[in-house]
């Protein structure tokens, strides 16, 4: 009995016209690859591919084309030939996959198709089958050797996620994070990646979810989601990897009221680190900064602060973008403002926060919470308590509707807590304290995210170890 073997790919040729396309530009610009990816913000290994047109790019790539290069007319036609070549390709292949089955195997199908028809009504239930078949669809479209393809395309993906988390929503970012997770566990399963490369994928992903899930106001589970990056960055064997971790994971203690910790684990990263350039030599010794000024150490934080600019000055640019796992120019303004703050320097601290604010978009709303409620911890520190405590009342209720999350008013409470007793009588202060209480009842706390039913076990949860 001779075994059926699939036929050979057939070539795309709008994909190599628009691969050799794409170098073009870029050789014509005197771009490098590394060069062209830092300002596109993507992974070299993505250009590589596109350029040899292994990788199809998606049209946020190609966006990034036209509005980087002037001569870059026509690519949306070249992608739209190589999108409908690549489809009509997959769809000959499947008509011919389905030919050379047995009869009983067809009739099989036929009945499995059938399937979601019986599926009970639950949405938890559809979801769950509905990505499972999404799931083994990415295991046959993936052509890259190894399953490599499937893991570029969720490195890519994570990337992406550390951008918009800055901007989407907690909970509707969760959702996304948890099905980029349920695509690692799944792929993990094959046996077909690199399993320190795949580690490396959950660790920044964990990193991500424990960030939104502080929004959310459930630290325990934050603490968890760390310890988790940590042991997937430490199974990584990437001491690079394994510093930047917890460098990140050092800012969940100052935000907790646990300076100390913050410390402890800023002082491990910066030690796991050593003299190599990496987001440690920036995050690390800001947070140091930040839980030294609560402490009082004055200069030692001011000498840490110091330390944070320089490392951020060297990083390399894709380090220094717009995301949660870089160090942009004003989220280092945003931590010295709260050092400078800790240090009871409230001028200087507001004329940083100032800066950062004015490079902050409207839709970077977590950011722009703590620099407004940082604002009115040196009001009410600086004797204008009326201020601060009316400072606070605008800052909760312009909070947008789906951002709104109980770690704000947590946040918010700390602050009003920060009021001497003697003045906590006064007008403005009396009416944030009954806004708060009121918005506690209509604030939505952590909802039952679609993704929550469908995956509630991604990665085990373990207590918080750093």
């Amino acid at each position: 009995m001779t075994r059926s073997v699939d036929p050979a790919p057939v070539p795309n040729p709008a994909a190599q016209r628009l691969a050799t396309r794409l170098r073009r530009l870029r050789e014509t610009r005197g771009l490098p690859r590394r060069e062209l990816a830092g300002l596109f913000a993507v992974s070299i290994s993505l250009i590589e591919k596109v350029e040899r047109a292994e990788r199809a790019p998606d049209p946020s790539l190609i966006t990034k084309y036209e509005q980087t290069f002037a001569e870059a007319r026509g690519l949306r036609e070249l992608w739209a030939d190589m999108a409908a070549e690549r489809q009509a390709g997959q769809e000959r292949l499947a008509v011919e996959r389905h030919n050379r089955q047995p009869v009983a195997a067809q009739v099989g199908a036929r009945s499995r198709r059938r399937l979601p028809q019986r599926i009970a009504a639950d949405p938890a239930t559809v979801l769950g089958t509905a990505d499972g078949i999404r799931l083994s669809m990415e295991v046959l479209l993936d052509d890259g050797p190894h399953g490599q393809g499937w893991l570029e395309r969720l490195l890519d993906q994570t990337e992406q996620y550390a951008r918009d988390a800055l901007t989407v929503a907690p909970a509707d970012m969760l959702d996304r994070l948890l099905l980029a997770m349920n695509d690692a566990r799944h792929l993990g399963t094959t046996g077909r990646v690199d399993p320190r490369r795949l580690r490396g994928v959950i660790a920044r992903l964990a990193v991500l979810a424990a960030e939104e899930v502080t929004l959310l106001g459930q630290m325990a589970a934050a603490r968890a989601w760390y310890a988790t990056a940590v042991a997937a960055a430490d199974a990584s064997t990437s001491d690079r990897l394994r510093a930047d971790i917890r460098a990140l994971s050092s800012l969940l203690p100052l935000r907790s009221g646990h300076p100390g910790e913050a410390v402890r684990i800023a002082e491990q990263a910066m030690h796991l680190a050593g003299p190599r350039l990496s987001l440690t030599c920036a995050i690390a010794p800001a947070a140091r900064a930040v839980g030294l000024a609560q402490l009082g150490q004055d200069r030692a934080a001011r000498s840490s602060l110091a330390l944070a600019q320089d490392g951020a000055r060297r990083l390399e640019e894709p380090l220094r973008a717009e995301s949660l796992l870089a160090v942009a120019p004003r989220r280092l303004l945003l931590w010295e403002g709260q050092m400078r703050t800790g240090l009871g320097d409230f001028e200087a601290a507001w004329r940083a926060h100032r800066k950062a604010l004015a490079d902050y978009p409207p839709e970077a709303v977590a950011d722009r919470i703590t620099i407004c409620l940082d604002r009115a911890t040196g009001l009410i520190g600086s004797g204008q308590i009326a201020d601060g405590a009316e400072l606070v009342a605008t800052t909760i209720i312009n909070i947008p509707v789906d951002h709104r999350s109980p770690w704000y008013l947590s946040a918010a409470r700390s602050v009003l807590a920060s009021i001497p007793p003697r003045a906590r009588q006064l007008v403005a202060v009396t009416a944030c304290q009954r806004l708060l209480n009121e918005l506690d009842t209509d604030m939505p706390a952590t909802r039952p995210t679609k993704t929550n039913r469908l995956i509630d076990a991604t990665v085990d949860v373990k207590p918080a170890t750093y």
